[in-house]
C-alpha cells in the first residue's frame, strides 16, 4: 500500500477543498511554520499530486463582461497572462548548474513541473480572454524587464526576481477575482492563488537552501537589497494595474500592506534550515 509523506498528506488536505470562497483564500498563508524546509523530492510529490487535482472551472458559463469590467481588467490581464507564459529556458539552465554543484538532481525535475503550472495559468487565462474577446499581448515592458533580469545572473537572482513577481501576483489575483462577476474568472483566480501560495513556499525555501551557509551580515545585506527591489516593483505594479486593484476593492495602502506581509513571511521561510545540509552557495 502506497503511503504519502507528511507534506504529501498536507497537500491532499488542502486540495480536498474543491471549492472555496475568497475569505478562505485570504486565510491561506504564503508560508507555513515548520522549522525545516522540504526536500526537492517532497516538492516533486506535491507538484505531481496537484497536477491531477485541479479545481473545476465552469468554462460553460455564459456571463459576458460588462463594458466597465472589460475596461478595468483588459490591459492588466493581458500583461499577467504574458508573464505566466515563460518557457523557463534560462531558469532551467541555471537550475542544472546548481544541481551539478549541490547534487540535488531532483530539483531540476521539480522546477519543470513548477514551470508547467505557470504555463497552465497562461493557457487558462488565454482561454478566458478568448471567450471575452480580449486579445493576447505579444509584448509588455514590465514582462520584458523581468525576463531580462532573470537572464542576467545565477539561479539565486533569477528566483529572487521570480519570487518578487509571485508575491505581487498573490494579491493581484485576489483583486482580479473580485473585479468582475464572471464565475469563470473567479474560479480561475482561486486555482491560480492556490498554486501561487505553494510556489512562494517552493521558491522561498530554495533561496534558503542556496543561502544557508552565509553569515548573518551577508543575509542581512541580501535581504536589504531584495527589499529595495521589492519596493520598486510594488510601485510599478500598482501604477500599471491600479484599475484592477481598485475594482477589486484595494486602495494603495491595503495593497502595499498585504504584499509586505507576504514578503516578510517569505523571508522567514528562507531562514529555515534545509533538511539536506549539503546546500551550496552559488
Amino acid at each position: 500500500m502506497k503511503t504519502t509523506t507528511k507534506f504529501g498528506q498536507k497537500a491532499q488536505d488542502l486540495i480536498s477543498h474543491k471549492l472555496f470562497d475568497n475569505s478562505l483564500i485570504e486565510e491561506m498563508p504564503a508560508t507555513d511554520k515548520h522549522n525545516f524546509s522540504k526536500t526537492s523530492t517532497e516538492w516533486l510529490e506535491y507538484f505531481r499530486f496537484n497536477r491531477e487535482n485541479l479545481l473545476p472551472i465552469p468554462w460553460e458559463a455564459s456571463y459576458r463582461l460588462s463594458d466597465i469590467e472589460k475596461t478595468n481588467i483588459s490591459n492588466s490581464i493581458r500583461s499577467f497572462q504574458l508573464g505566466e507564459s515563460s518557457e523557463g529556458t534560462n531558469l532551467l539552465k541555471a537550475a542544472r548548474a546548481y544541481a551539478a554543484i549541490s547534487g540535488d538532481s531532483v530539483y531540476v525535475e521539480t522546477l519543470k513541473l513548477f514551470i508547467a503550472e505557470e504555463q497552465r495559468h497562461a493557457a487558462d487565462l488565454a482561454r478566458f480572454m478568448k471567450q471575452q474577446e480580449i486579445p493576447l499581448a505579444q509584448r509588455h515592458w514590465t514582462d520584458t524587464i523581468f525576463r531580462k533580469l532573470r537572464k542576467l545572473a545565477n539561479l539565486e537572482f533569477a528566483i529572487a526576481v521570480l519570487l518578487t513577481a509571485e508575491l505581487m501576483a498573490l494579491v493581484y489575483y485576489k483583486a482580479l477575482a473580485d473585479a468582475t462577476r464572471s464565475a469563470v474568472l473567479k474560479q480561475l483566480c482561486q486555482q491560480i492563488l492556490r498554486d501561487e501560495n505553494q510556489h512562494i513556499y517552493f521558491q522561498s525555501e530554495q533561496l534558503g537552501k542556496i543561502r544557508y551557509r552565509r553569515s548573518t551580515w551577508q543575509l542581512y545585506c541580501t535581504d536589504l537589497l531584495h527589499r529595495l527591489f521589492f519596493n520598486a516593483t510594488l510601485l510599478v505594479v500598482w501604477l500599471d494595474h491600479y484599475k484592477v486593484f481598485r475594482a477589486g476593492g484595494y486602495s494603495f495602502s491595503r495593497f502595499s500592506q498585504e504584499v509586505w506581509i507576504e514578503f516578510d513571511n517569505a523571508i522567514q521561510t528562507m531562514h529555515r534550515k534545509p533538511q539536506n545540509t549539503q546546500s551550496q552557495k552559488l
